[in-house]
């Protein structure tokens, strides 16, 4: 018998049969060749590091994003420190456009947490930032309009912008 794992995924080698376990669930055995197994360990990191990628390139843009919100409130509000700034994008409503984006990269981080099933996150999130990110000024959604008068003004979110497109690119998406 023979075990390979990784983030606790582990995988069992026994007379040609594979049994995966995740978390407390065993999935049901099934006739592989170590090259597979081996392959499929490769393809969970692969997809491993490519989630990682992209939730760095994404909170990137999410912190310019924030930078450029907060710098864009204080003019119309005044001075706040980081405790109250926080407050108001957790739960002001002139921040919630930025929820899709916030979504994204939590679906990242679930993905990258001990025992998840990344292979299908980096897909479904490439394929929603680029229609997110799409600078489709037909659109008229919240997130569009406020990012697309972000982006017109920053040279910055330009920039990390930039760097996601690049990044997706790369990945071959």
């Amino acid at each position: 018998m023979q075990a390979i794992g990784k983030l606790g995924w582990l995988v069992l080698w026994f007379n040609d049969f594979v049994l995966e376990v995740k978390g407390h669930s065993i999935a049901v055995p099934q006739r592989a060749s170590k090259k597979e197994v081996f392959v499929n360990r490769d393809e969970r990191e692969t997809s491993e590091k490519r989630c990682h990628a992209l939730r760095s390139s994404l909170l990137e843009l999410h912190r310019v994003l924030i930078e450029l919100e907060r710098r864009h409130y204080e003019k119309r509000h005044g001075k706040h420190s980081a405790g109250e700034f926080l407050q108001v994008v957790a739960f002001s409503d002139e921040m919630r456009w930025l929820e899709p984006l916030s979504r994204l990269i939590v679906m990242l981080d679930e993905a990258l947490e001990q025992g998840a099933d990344s292979s299908m996150t980096p897909s479904v999130v490439t394929s929603r930032v680029r229609d997110l990110l799409g600078l489709d000024r037909t659109k008229s959604d919240v997130f569009s309009v406020h990012y697309i008068q972000h982006f017109d003004k920053s040279p910055e979110l330009a920039a990390a912008h930039t760097e996601v497109l690049k990044l997706l690119k790369s990945n071959g998406s």
